[in-house]
C-alpha cells in the first residue's frame, strides 16, 4: 500500500507500455483507452507524459 503522498504501482509495466503505445502509435484517445482498460483517464495521461 502506498504511503500518503505516494502512488500505488498496481498496474503492470507491460500494461502501461501497451496503453501508451496504443495512444502514440495507433492514435487511440486516452478516453477510449480508459474505457477499454477500466483505468482513469488521468492515470493514463500521467503514464503518457512519464513514458
Amino acid at each position: 500500500m502506498a504511503n500518503k503522498g505516494q502512488q500505488s504501482n498496481s498496474h503492470k509495466k507491460e500494461t502501461k507500455e501497451e496503453i501508451v503505445r496504443k495512444y502514440i502509435e495507433e492514435g487511440i484517445s486516452a478516453g477510449a483507452l480508459s474505457k477499454e482498460y477500466s483505468i482513469p483517464k488521468g492515470t493514463i495521461k500521467t503514464w503518457i507524459h512519464r513514458l
